[in-house]
This record gives C-alpha cells, sequence and structure tokens, in this order.
C-alpha cells in the first residue's frame, strides 16, 4: 500500500453577515458588517441535490431575515441587504424572493485564521427591511465537478461524489443532502442523520444546527455500479490470469494508463518473484476518489472469505511505481509475512526493478536514517491509517522508505534468484534450518512466517551475511535486542556444527529449535551433536586405518533424530567399540610368533575370523563383528598353550616309536640267537628253517645223479 500525502477535505465554515445601513447618514453611506444576533435574526434550511448525470450537485438554501434592531427616538433603522460566504466553488448563483431575482454581487475573499479562500455572497433586498419586518429569499447555486487530477476536492460523476455542505443561517439552521440510489456515503464532520427510502435513495439531515457559523460536512458517496469496466487477460508466467480494471466512465487517461502498465508490469513481476500467481479470482483494480483512501495513492485489499476477490484502489494519478507497487501486493501480503515493513519493502523494490527492466529507472527510496526523528524499530509499524497531521505524515514516510532500504540492501547482497528462494521457502512454509533429504514444514509459532523466520531465511537459503546487522538496525526495537543477540551466538554454534560435520546435516531435533528461536534448548542439543560428530571423527579415522568402510547407519540416525540423540550416540560408540575390537584383535594375530605358537596354529585359522569380523563391520552387524574380532584373538592367545601340549605329545610319540624299536630289535636277535643254538645241537635246522627254500646246488640238476 502505497502512501501519498493529501490535504486537508474541510474548509472552514463561514457566517453569514447583513449590510446595514442608516437613512440619517446619508444615501452613499458604505455597508459595514455588523453582528446579526444583535440587530437581526436568520435562519436557512440549506439542500443539496446530487446531480451524477450533469456532474453537479445544486444547492437551494431558502433564508428567512427578520430585522430585531428596534429603532431609538431620533433614529429609524432598516436594512437594504444581506452578506454571507458561500463555497468558492459555486457556480450559477442566483437569489430569488417572490419568484422575483433579487440583486447580487460575489467576490472572492479569505479567511485570515485558516486561509481558506470563498465567495461573499451581497444580496440586495428589493425593499428596505424595518424593525419587525421580514425578508424571504432562496440562494442557490451549483458545486460542479472538478475533473480528474485537479486541484479542487469536488468531484461529481457517476461513481463518486464528493463537496462539502455549509450550513446557512446566523441563528438557525437545517441541512439536507439527498443522494441517488445506488451512492453509499460516508460523513466527516456535521453530523448528519442518514434514511433510506423505497427507491433506494439517500437522505442525509441536520436540524436545528446550534451553531450554524461552524457547521460543516465533508459528504464522499460512492457507487461501484457506477464505473466502467475492462477485462485483461496477462500472461504471467506462462499462465493466462484475469484483471479486471474498474474506472470513471470520464476518465478514460486513467484507464489507459493502468491497462498499459499492467499489461506489460505483471509479466515481468511474475518472473523476477519467482511464486506463483496468488490470487484465486481475477485480480480487481479500481480507480478511486484520493481523499477516500486517506493519504494513500494506493490500497490493497486481499480476498476474503466474504468471497471478495483481491482487489486494488488507485487515486485517479496513475503514478507508474505506484501500479506496480500495488499489483505486487497480489504476491506480496499477509499470506506470504506476518509485518507491513517485509510486505511493503518487497513491494517497493520488485516494483521499482520491473519499472528498471521495462527501461524506467531512478525509482529509489528516499534517504533515511534510523536516528531520524520519526524513526522506530521496523517490526512496530502500526497498520496503515489515515495520515491526519505532519507527525503521521513523517512516520509513514519514514516507515516506506527504511522497509525500502532494507530489502533493497538484501536483494542486492544475494540477488534475485536467491532471494526467489527464500520467497519459494516462506510460501511453502518449510523450516529455514534444512537438513536431508528436504525441508520440513514448519511454521515458528504455527503461523505466518514473521520477521524471525524473514532473516533465518535470508541467512540460511539466501545465504546472506548482513541481515543480521540490518535487522539490529532497522527492525528489531529493545524488547527483541536479547533475542537477536542469543540468535547470533546460536547461529556460530550451528555454523560450526555445519562445519564439523563435514555434510552431515542435524536432524530435527537440533534445526526446530533453532527455527522456534528456542536457543537455550539448541545450544544443548547441537552439544549433543557435537559429542556424536567426535565419536563419528574417531570412527571414520580408525576405519581408514584399518582399511574399512562403516555404514551409512550412523549417518541416518544422526540426520534423521526427531527427539533426541541418544540413539546416534550409542551408535557411535557401538561403531567404535567394534573398530577397537578388530584392530587389537589384527595387531595380535599380526604379531611375531614363536615356536609354541606356530604349533598351535598349525590348523587353525584366525584371519578368517578377523575377515569375518570385517564383513560383520561393513554390513553393520556390530556385535557379530566384536565377537568375529574376538575369536581371532582367542585362537591366537590359546595358540601358545595348545603348541606345547602338541610339542609334549609328539616328543611322547617319538619316545613310544623308540622303545618299540629297542624291543623289536631284541626280540629278532633273541630268536636268531635260539635258532643257531638248535643247529648246534641237533645239526638240523628247525622245520621253520628247513621249509625255507633252498637254493638248489647244479649237481641237482635234472639229469644229473650224485654218484654213490
Amino acid at each position: 500500500m502505497r502512501r501519498a500525502l493529501t490535504t486537508g477535505a474541510l474548509a472552514l465554515t463561514l457566517a453569514g453577515g447583513l449590510v446595514l445601513t442608516s437613512p440619517l447618514a446619508g444615501p452613499a453611506a458604505t455597508p459595514v458588517a455588523a453582528a446579526a444576533s444583535a440587530d437581526s435574526y436568520v435562519t436557512g434550511n440549506s439542500t443539496y441535490d446530487l446531480d451524477p448525470t450533469a456532474r453537479v450537485v445544486r444547492v437551494s438554501a431558502a433564508m428567512t431575515f427578520e430585522d430585531t434592531k428596534a429603532d431609538s427616538d431620533t433614529i429609524r433603522y432598516y436594512f437594504t441587504g444581506y452578506r454571507m460566504g458561500i463555497q468558492k466553488e459555486a457556480q450559477h448563483v442566483a437569489v430569488t424572493s417572490g419568484g422575483k431575482s433579487l440583486s447580487i454581487a460575489l467576490s472572492p475573499a479569505t479567511d485570515a485564521k485558516s486561509g481558506a479562500a470563498y465567495q461573499v455572497l451581497d444580496v440586495k433586498f428589493g425593499t428596505r427591511i424595518s424593525h419587525g419586518h421580514t425578508e424571504h429569499f432562496t440562494v442557490t447555486y451549483e458545486l460542479p465537478d472538478g475533473g480528474p487530477r485537479t486541484s479542487g476536492l469536488i468531484r461529481i460523476g457517476p461513481a463518486v461524489a464528493a463537496f462539502y455542505a455549509w450550513s446557512y443561517g446566523a441563528d438557525e439552521a437545517s441541512v439536507t443532502v439527498h443522494l441517488p440510489a445506488g451512492f453509499e456515503p460516508t460523513v466527516e464532520g456535521g453530523p448528519l442523520t442518514r434514511s433510506q427510502a423505497a427507491d433506494g435513495s439517500t437522505t442525509l439531515a441536520a436540524s436545528h444546527v446550534k451553531d450554524p457559523a461552524s457547521w460543516a460536512a465533508w459528504v464522499t458517496a460512492e457507487r461501484p455500479s457506477g464505473l466502467g469496466s475492462v477485462r485483461l487477460e496477462v500472461p504471467i508466467e506462462g499462465q493466462p490470469e484475469t484483471v479486471e480494471i474498474r474506472s470513471f466512465p470520464e476518465d478514460e487517461v486513467w484507464l489507459d494508463a493502468v491497462r498499459q502498465r499492467l499489461s506489460s508490469a505483471l509479466p515481468t513481476l511474475g518472473t523476477l518473484i519467482g511464486l506463483p500467481w496468488p490470487a484465486s479470482g481475477p485480480l480487481v483494480v479500481s480507480e478511486a476518489y484520493a481523499p477516500l483512501l486517506g493519504g494513500y495513492a494506493g490500497l490493497y485489499q486481499q480476498a476474503d472469505a466474504a468471497g471478495r476477490p483481491d482487489s486494488i484502489r488507485i487515486t485517479e494519478d496513475p503514478d507508474p511505481l505506484v501500479i506496480v507497487h500495488e499489483a505486487s501486493h497480489a504476491w506480496f501480503n499477509g499470506n506470504l509475512f506476518d509485518g507491513r515493513w517485509i510486505a511493503e519493502g518487497l513491494a517497493d523494490e520488485y516494483a521499482s526493478r520491473t519499472l528498471a527492466a521495462e527501461g524506467e529507472t531512478g525509482f529509489d527510496p528516499e534517504q533515511v536514517s534510523h536516528s531520524d526523528p520519526a524513526a522506530f524499530p521496523l517490526e512496530a509499524w502500526p497498520p496503515p491509517g489515515p495520515i491526519t497531521d505532519p507527525q503521521s505524515a513523517a512516520a509513514e514516510r519514514y516507515g516506506y522508505n527504511a522497509a525500502w532500504t532494507v530489502i533493497r540492501s538484501l536483494v542486492t547482497e544475494i540477488g534475485e534468484q536467491r532471494m526467489a528462494a527464500v520467497l519459494q521457502a516462506a510460501r511453502a512454509r518449510t523450516i529455514p534450518y534444512v537438513g536431508r533429504p528436504a525441508a520440513e514444514s514448519y511454521v515458528r509459532g504455527g503461523g505466518v512466517p514473521d520477521w524471525h523466520v524473514l532473516l533465518d531465511l535470508l541467512e540460511q537459503v539466501g545465504g546472506s551475511h548482513a541481515a543480521e546487522g540490518l535487522f539490529r538496525t532497522w527492525v528489531v526495537g529493545p524488547a527483541q535486542a536479547t533475542a537477536l543477540a542469543d540468535h547470533s551466538v546460536a547461529i556460530e554454534a550451528y555454523a560450526k556444527l555445519l562445519q564439523d560435520g563435514q555434510g552431515w546435516l542435524p536432524g530435527i531435533y537440533v534445526r526446530k529449535s533453532m527455527a522456534a528461536w528456542d536457543f537455550a534448548t539448541a545450544q544443548r542439543a547441537m552439544a549433543e551433536a557435537e559429542a556424536v560428530l567426535a565419536v563419528r571423527d574417531r570412527v571414520t579415522s580408525l576405519a581408514e586405518e584399518l582399511h574399512l568402510r562403516p555404514t551409512g547407519a550412523l549417518r541416518e540416525t544422526y540426520e534423521s533424530a526427531a527427539t533426541s540423540l541418544a540413539g546416534a550416540q550409542a551408535m557411535a560408540e557401538d561403531e567404535l567399540s567394534a573398530l577397537q575390537a578388530i584392530g587389537q584383535a589384527r595387531r595380535a594375530v599380526a604379531e611375531p610368533r614363536d615356536i609354541l605358537t606356530t604349533v598351535g596354529l598349525l590348523d587353525a585359522q584366525p584371519q578368517a575370523a578377523l575377515d569375518e569380523a570385517a564383513a560383520a563391520f561393513e554390513a553393520g552387524h556390530l556385535a557379530e563383528a566384536r565377537l568375529a574380532a574376538a575369536r581371532a584373538e582367542e585362537v591366537v592367545a590359546a595358540a601358545p598353550a595348545l603348541g606345547r601340549q602338541r610339542l609334549l605329545w609328539l616328543a611322547a610319540g617319538l619316545v613310544a616309536l623308540l622303545l618299540l624299536a629297542a624291543l623289536a630289535a631284541l626280540l629278532v636277535r633273541h630268536r636268531w640267537a635260539r635258532t643257531r643254538a638248535a643247529v648246534r645241537a641237533t645239526g638240523t635246522l628247525p622245520a621253520s628253517h628247513a621249509a625255507r627254500p633252498q637254493a638248489t646246488r647244479a649237481e641237482d640238476r635234472p639229469g644229473h645223479r650224485e654218484g654213490p
């Protein structure tokens, strides 16, 4: 909602006066103003009839003048005319009495106190009015339409009427305003009571006005059905979107300017902002009489539950920045961020960038300082309200330009592409602190993202380094300074956690407390995360040393931690314990072996157990890995005893074999001894020996006989 300042709507009311002359003073006596209450009693019944077709307000004031100045013994007083002030815009002024026109004179005048301009109407009676006599006369004139973009305040047309009503009658007065059907009035000053006829026309009335000299009412009335309507189909991000332009039928200049501007600017806006077109129905852009906007050059109204569409009202001055600024509020409104300064700063910056893309430059924020007398923390900028004094005007000027200054600095720093990512995250209501694989849905406090969320998004999604300083200078007040300081400390800790993670992103357990600005909880959670990473680093180092590769289970557990990191801590320590067991077993197997150990391991394979332990670790079976490593170590540890036992068994076997061999030798030797003894005794061999084959002598060969 782009604010522009306007002048006040009400002019000062001027009291009617009278012209007093005395014949005793001579016929050429100059008229002088006198106090009406002392010399006369004047009543007036004023009627204001709105005629939108003719674009005028017809005014009729039925006046009754009574001479109340008593004659003296020597002087007879009478009145020849009446002087009164009427609106400066009055045209076709006429005064009649009894069906006859009275002579009048008009002259411009200025109120000495307020500087307001008006006209002095001098009415010349048709006859002298003496004590106790009255003169009835009627003053008529017209208040014409001032036309669009003029300095005058009076606007009369088919869709809008704005004029001010005065009461006439120095002592007693009544005022009646008639409005045709369809006009919805708003009254400032007065007061005026309202009634409505069966035909839909409205009457505003004030009777028995106590102080006619100061009574005034500013009447504005709108008739939406009187607006002309044109529909556009504008391509935004490749999709045709409907824009309805409603204008005063008499103002083709405004219609052409707004139509051309929206047709060219909306597609560019959509591309720069990077968000889908948010309006569910047509965007309605209407021309408005400037004073009705309370000092704004344009106003944006979001669609509501009653079915009213997104709408924009722009004054008769079709300023390019105002038009595009208000159009950008289709994206930048209370649905995207909670905070007036955010919406207004974004609207100004993207409007200026859109105009620059179309070759129109020079749209920049006015220079303001956070130390200006009108300065305030932007997060405390109240909703828009009418500008009624220089102080409110200065505050609004500061708010708009400070907000624009902050947003321009941020977009310049991170660029349009990253700012589009920030806006997309805000629209999607995703957490600023992104984990893996995608950002969760989360909004601080459960509502629309506010300046806390914007700051986090700018830093975590947009990569801004200047945001916190800008927020500290322009956005937050003393009440939020402590929270912002805590945020700074927590952000440093979080950045260190990301660095220490070496690609491992903390789970929602850590990130949610950061996004909630619950920094005490966040610091505790980050300390737990750092402890897990410390063990992880030991696991990584030892695994590399052992040429093993851990599974992704620890990382998955760390990154998915939702309520606690105890599980990740236990898993990290479990992995470390398994690796330490494998390392210890490997060292044991690799140690130099003595003869006993070597003999003990002749039929054992501790390497197989080590291989089993390594495979189990890389498969994530940590308990099995430890058991296999323990088996390998146990085999090596038991080998010396087993080797000793085996050597003893071997020695015993050898002794037994030697004894058996000795015994066998003795037996053979004993048997041969017996055999030789038997031969010597009998001369024959034992049967056993006789049966042995003997070599046949030659003489025993067949064909030969032994001689006798």
